[in-house]
């Protein structure tokens, strides 16, 4: 009763834990883009990459990540969000894996926080059905490969902006497996054990002779 009490124990702990194979975490999927945004009037010539999570296409309860994060004409680089660096993370994690099919839009927005960009759920940009249920998100990574960000005059002596970057958005998590594959698993180890007790057993009686 002692060991079965212990099994149990073990069971219930290793079902609330993420696994993966190999205890790294793997690149889950990625958004592509080439985003645009431009406004006036506009004297400070940065943008910030933005990537949106809404519950409806005009909601205001949303979560942006890269808020703060700025980019120059020529710039190129990688910024991983997570919960250390990003104070939405944690709830844009939680959202991109609830299985509720809800927008994300990627933005380029200028130092005013307002821009451009596309909208379209979860699904539609290729998550999966509808989301990334089922993972552990470790963290989201921006890889931003170009910024062209240059003057513009939308009218005379209105002088703006317009800017345009080529980046990906890298989701890395930890699939979790389903709760019978697990138990699956510490079936196998606790019908396993009692025969490997069974061999050191016999091995020993065979020594002694």
């Amino acid at each position: 009763m002692h060991k079965f009490a212990i099994i149990l124990t073990v069971t219930a702990g290793v079902l609330g834990l993420p696994y993966s194979a190999n205890g790294a975490p793997e690149l889950l999927f990625e958004l592509n883009r080439t985003g645009n945004g431009g406004g006036a009037p506009e004297t400070d010539f940065r943008v910030q990459v933005v990537l949106r999570h809404s519950p409806d296409y005009w909601s205001l309860d949303s979560v942006r990540l890269g808020l703060g994060v700025f980019w120059e004409d020529g710039d190129s680089g990688i910024v991983d969000f997570n919960t250390d660096t990003d104070p939405q993370y944690d709830e844009f994690a939680a959202r991109i894996t609830d299985g509720v099919d809800e927008f994300v839009a990627p933005f380029i927005l200028n130092a005013n926080n307002i821009g451009a960009g596309g909208v379209a759920l979860e699904s539609e940009w290729g998550f999966g059905s509808p989301d990334l249920v089922g993972n552990r998100l470790d963290f989201i990574r921006l890889i931003v490969d170009d910024v062209r960000v240059e003057p513009w005059e939308p009218e005379p002596g209105l002088e703006g902006f317009s800017g345009a970057v080529d980046f990906t958005f890298q989701f890395w998590g930890t699939p979790i497996p389903e709760p019978s594959t697990l138990m699956l698993l510490m079936v196998g180890c606790v019908i396993a054990r009692p025969k490997r007790e069974q061999a050191r057993t016999r091995n020993r009686h065979a020594t002694l002779r």
